[in-house]
């Protein structure tokens, strides 16, 4: 993603998505629609606000079963506003 070529971080990232869904690790899959929403946040074209905020939603919902406090106060942050920060 820092070197903007979207098409191949989002293609890794549902890749990801994909893998994390079908192994049912729901802490992997959270992270990854975390990431997801940097990526829309970041690539700012039509529609990636709402893809965005879906993306937040739903990694706050996988959160919240597994009490992971830290992720799910920075999911909330996103949702209020904040951008999302990535690790690097």
């Amino acid at each position: 993603m820092e070197q903007t070529r979207w098409d191949d971080a989002l293609a890794d990232l549902e890749s990801a998505l994909d893998r994390y869904v079908d192994m049912g690790t729901i802490w992997e899959e959270a992270r990854t629609r975390y990431a997801l929403a940097g990526l829309y946040q970041r690539r700012d074209a039509e529609g990636d606000d709402l893809l965005a905020r879906e993306q937040l939603t739903r990694a706050l919902e996988l959160y919240e079963p597994l009490h992971a406090v830290r992720d799910m106060a920075r999911v909330r942050a996103a949702l209020a506003g904040s951008e999302v920060r990535l690790p690097r």
